[in-house]
């Protein structure tokens, strides 16, 4: 699965890494896509990756799939690497759904020029394979690094230029690939991802398998009980201002692979051969968010021992993860605690609460607010 911008070190380990290092999004050059190239190649194993691939279209199924989603749904959820604290589903109009329809059918015909990047080379979908042939070379580890291929689209712009929609896929192999196909809003000058709108982190040919086709009902879910359990300790942890408490919390590297199994999601050979030092990574960005969260904390002059736990507030939202099985979905946990301090009261909030081998954990981030009440 990508780490798409999860290397964000470079969603889960694959997502969660999504989060950590994505290149700022340039819509008027692209440059964005040639950074990433740039990134990876700062990895071990990558030395000789010389050449960025993309498609110079765009797959007439990826396209056909989105308008379904968007000409099914009017409310889009926020996406898990949204980074607004009070960020509210996308609600498009009746005008905008039909405008972005009209667009997407226009993307059918988007045909990108060659050479768009230093070192660069367009290649058709239908020639592909041929990509591959070269960069599926030995050692294993190095053809792993090498191999991508970058699909991306012409943003459709709503809302006077300050949202749009955006595809991001890339590809691994001849069935490994991995896209989002979602809304990003401006944000301090910046392009940041809102809402979801299409997501497909499984195999390209959709072909059945116990990983990608697994039915919803064997994704284990936490109880109530569970989940309030959970919510005071992360209470607690705050409270004792202990980040230490926190990295308990985060899922082991074999914990987020189940995690991933649980989406209907596959594990690329590439990333397997980068999972161990990237983990590394994501775990110490994790660790040094936590602790920043408990910082900002404690700078706002609460009287710790004496807060008072109001109310732990759960949502679970399901996920549609496969266009060609619209059965295949997951259901996405987050979770808002509230504590008074005299008059004032605070929120922490966890956008994405896993839960793997009966233990809730943080999926990747949390934060910490003063709410008006």
């Amino acid at each position: 699965m990508t780490i798409k911008n999860l290397l964000f070190l470079a969603a889960l380990l694959l997502q969660s890494f999504i989060i950590m290092a994505q290149p700022p999004k340039d819509f008027k050059t692209m440059h964005h896509v040639c950074q990433d190239w740039l990134d990876r190649r700062g990895e071990p194993n990558s030395a000789g990756c010389d050449t960025i691939y993309y498609t110079n279209t765009i797959d007439p199924a990826i396209i056909d799939a989105t308008i379904k989603v968007v000409s099914s749904k009017r409310s889009f959820p926020v996406s898990a690497l949204n980074i607004e604290k009070s960020a509210i589903p996308l609600i498009l109009s009746k005008t905008e759904k039909i405008y972005i329809i009209n667009e997407l059918i226009k993307l059918k015909q988007l045909k990108w020029p060659g050479m768009m990047f230093p070192n660069s080379k367009a290649v058709a979908i239908n020639n592909i394979h041929s990509v591959f042939k070269i960069t599926k070379v030995p050692p294993k580890k190095h053809a792993n690094m090498c191999s991508i291929i970058y699909t991306f689209s012409r943003p459709i712009y709503i809302r006077n230029n300050s949202i749009c929609l955006y595809l991001d896929q890339q590809r691994y192999s001849d069935t490994d690939a991995q896209l989002t196909f979602s809304f990003y809003k401006k944000l301090h000058n910046e392009w940041e991802e809102y809402a979801d709108c299409y997501i497909n982190f499984g195999t390209e040919d959709g072909s059945k398998d116990d990983d990608t086709e697994a039915p919803i009902n064997k994704q284990a879910l936490p109880t109530e009980n569970q989940l309030n359990v959970f919510g005071k300790k992360i209470f607690t942890a705050y409270q004792l201002q202990q980040p230490d408490s926190l990295f308990n919390f985060i899922p082991t590297k074999d914990q987020h692979i189940k995690i991933y199994k649980n989406m209907g999601l596959t594990v690329s050979d590439r990333d397997a051969a980068i999972m161990d030092t990237t983990y590394i990574k994501l775990t110490h960005i994790l660790k040094q968010r936590y602790q920043e969260s408990i910082t900002k904390a404690s700078s706002q002059n609460i009287d710790w021992p004496n807060i008072i736990l109001k109310d732990i507030k759960i949502e679970q939202r399901q996920l549609n993860m496969s266009y060609k099985n619209p059965d295949l979905v997951y259901i996405n946990t987050s979770m808002s605690i509230y504590f008074d301090d005299k008059s004032r009261q605070f929120r922490i909030r966890i956008p994405d609460v896993d839960f793997i081998d009966n233990e809730c954990k943080i999926g990747s981030n949390l934060f910490f607010e003063e709410v008006t009440k």
